[in-house]
């Protein structure tokens, strides 16, 4: 049996019930007896600060190339400027999950990422709970595992989870994939440990999985006559001018690229509703930091439909082989008669199926989108994990159930109730 080791550096700083967080001593915990110097060692460092997420930064990047599950929105071009621009006010613990081996020269090597929050859910009760963080762009929350580590991280950041003082009541992941190779790893690491798993708010979300041929996929996926109907608006529009999509190549100038885009998302309803990327200061710089981050690592694919060289439809990839995440569209409104958005969706289609590195794309659209759900014929699995790691947190998810009903009784009372995790809670 191996021996797992979690120990937390004297710099660590873990949440207590107060909000300020005093320095901690080291914390060790074994899960064997074993003292065999050819067994690794899991260490987990604790980062609080953004400016302590720069040491790791070289490990980060590498991690997230040899990742179980990819996971673009948790590698670094895109989570440090996410967290500069909303994580302000975020109580981060964000763990790094390293192996070493003694008597090794070899350096630490980092096997598992996780971006808690810790959440102090009530006062009253001291329940705390950490969380995965999530912001408004962030559409999945798998943590990044080292594709040879999988058991072993997930045992590691247990350990560590139930270690911590004060100690967190439960973990909430969510928007966890149900069927990649890090759930049922999770499933045979809590059965070997009696531990109990809550997944909950299942949701499926469209993905698009490459076939042989495009046109055989379209031919599976879509009906003649919307196909027929696609051909014919795109060229009813092309009858307005010249019609040309473009695609953003590396020689290009990145910032025309960005401005392009930002410009076409407001136009639409996202720019009436004062939602778009360019309606505010910290998200205009969140995307523009995220995009140069991209596209200096080749994981940035921007295309655009442009009439007599104006862009009236444009569309934001984010590529982490073997996968890629569709982050955003928009398009002009004005023109939705010819539905730009679902022939550049189309063309995303096709461009797709020209690759060879990448295989799937995962929509992030919401569920039952209508648009995406035309088009791609696939779904994914996502799903909200609860793990208690200590009795209390054991108690209260198991009466989940019976207290919402209880809280929901109380409310025109005005009498406390715990607050417990609800769809409510992102």
């Amino acid at each position: 049996m191996s021996e797992l080791v979690i120990s937390l550096p004297s710099s660590a700083r873990l949440a207590p019930a107060t909000d300020r967080v005093p320095d901690r001593p080291a914390v060790t915990v074994r899960t064997a007896t074993t003292t065999s110097p050819s067994v690794p060692t899991y260490t987990v460092d604790v980062v609080t600060d953004r400016a302590g997420l720069e040491s790791h930064r070289v490990a980060w990047d590498m991690l997230s190339s040899r990742a179980a599950e990819p996971n673009v929105f948790y590698e670094p071009w895109m989570l440090l400027p996410a967290i500069d621009a909303f994580g302000g006010s975020t109580s981060f613990r964000i763990a790094f999950i390293y192996r070493s081996q003694p008597g090794s020269l070899a350096p630490r090597e980092l096997c598992g990422f996780f971006p808690f929050e810790i959440i102090r859910r009530s006062a009253w009760t001291g329940t705390t709970v950490l969380r995965l963080w999530r912001h408004q762009h962030c559409f999945l929350g798998t943590p990044l595992i080292h594709q040879d580590h999988v058991a072993a991280v997930w045992h590691t950041v247990l350990n560590w989870a139930s270690a911590s003082r004060p100690t967190p009541w439960w973990l909430d992941l969510s928007h966890q994939s149900a069927e990649g190779p890090l759930w049922p790893a999770l499933l045979e690491v809590a059965r070997q440990r009696e531990q109990t798993i809550y997944p909950v708010e299942p949701f499926h979300r469209a993905v698009l999985h490459r076939a042989e041929k495009f046109d055989r996929y379209c031919q599976q996926a879509m009906s003649a006559h919307f196909r027929q109907e696609l051909r014919r608006k795109r060229r009813r529009l092309g009858e307005l001018g010249d019609l040309e999509l473009r695609v953003l190549e590396e020689t290009d100038r990145i910032d025309e690229w960005i401005e392009h885009f930002l410009q076409v998302e407001a136009l639409g309803w996202k720019g009436r509703e004062s939602s778009a990327l360019a309606s505010s200061a910290d998200q205009r710089t969140f995307f523009e930091s995220m995009a140069c981050g991209a596209f200096a690592r080749k994981k940035l694919h921007l295309m655009g439909l442009f009439l007599d060289g104006r862009p009236i439809a444009m569309k934001c990839n984010l590529l982490t082989a073997p996968g890629a995440f569709s982050f955003k569209i928009g398009f002009d409104e004005s023109l939705s008669k010819f539905s730009p958005g679902v022939l550049l969706e189309w063309d995303n289609t096709r461009w797709l199926h020209e690759q060879t590195e990448i295989h799937w794309m995962d929509s992030c659209a919401k569920p039952g989108h209508f648009m995406i759900g035309q088009l791609w014929k696939d779904r994914r699995l996502l799903h909200r994990l609860l793990i208690p790691t200590c009795r209390r947190g054991e108690l209260a998810l198991a009466m989940r159930p019976l207290l919402h009903a209880v809280r929901r009784l109380h409310r025109q009372s005005g009498a406390p109730v715990a607050a417990l995790p609800s769809k409510e809670t992102p």
